[in-house]
């Protein structure tokens, strides 16, 4: 394991054991360009931390370089710190961190940790907000209007469900009015030779029905009102009467 993989480890190990929450940095709604200055990203209920490892070569002028890029993260965490193998205490400078307000923990070969320097708390710092609270809430903006959608269509089929009942229903009642007709004209046909020797004629005897059924053709669509049988048999009685 490399020296840089060894001290990421100790360090989630010990804010693990103290109760914070290990957050990834992709995670983050942090500038592309900020994401690899952050080592070790973690929660507790009021903070949120960073941590920037120092495992490069061991100079002042290199832990200096590190830490001011650590301290641009300030503006999008509470705490930041920098952290680095025990050994190179005797090279770090205190005033560099203290200046910008990072904190500094140092680890030794067995993985134990310290806090040799507390953070100074950010005062302000940009909103960051987590893939996961991101993706929440798209998901529940997109359950709501998917729900929104799905309650218009069943209005819209419960409409038609009773437009259809209603339909049906004076289908019905102009099948029963045909069948009459229909009965009507059989026994008008059988009893038209005495009718004829009474002046009776057929149009006349069926014309009250068909003007029945004509009326309640008014009342259904095109493509019942347009059937040329029907329309026939109504127009007879119209015109006889």
């Amino acid at each position: 394991m490399s020296l840089h993989a060894f001290l990421i480890s100790a360090l989630k190990e010990f804010f693990k054991k103290r109760g914070y929450q290990l957050i990834l940095p992709e995670e983050l709604k942090v500038p592309s360009e900020f994401l690899n200055q952050i080592d070790v990203a973690v929660r507790d209920a009021n903070n949120l931390i960073f941590v920037k490892v120092f495992s490069g070569p061991p100079s002042r002028t290199s832990f200096t370089n590190t830490a001011m890029k650590a301290s641009s993260l300030r503006a999008y965490a509470d705490k930041i710190y920098l952290a680095a193998p025990k050994e190179l205490r005797i090279m770090i400078d205190g005033n560099v961190l203290l200046e910008n307000g990072i904190g500094l923990l140092l680890v030794d070969r067995s993985g134990k940790v310290e806090e040799a320097l507390p953070p100074r708390p950010t005062t302000r710092r940009a909103p960051i907000i987590s893939v996961n609270e991101v993706a929440t809430r798209l998901v529940s903006e997109v359950r709501d209007e998917v729900l929104s959608v799905i309650d218009e269509r069943l209005s819209e089929i419960v409409r038609m469900r009773d437009a259809i009942t209603a339909l049906q229903s004076r289908v019905s009642e102009l099948e029963r009015r045909l069948a009459r007709l229909e009965r009507e004209i059989e026994r008008v046909t059988r009893e038209a030779p005495r009718l004829v020797s009474r002046g009776i004629t057929i149009e006349e005897r069926v014309a009250p029905i068909s003007e029945e059924v004509a009326e309640g053709l008014e009342e259904l669509p095109s493509y019942l009102r347009d059937n040329p049988w029907v329309e026939i048999l109504s127009r007879r009685g119209r015109e006889e009467k």
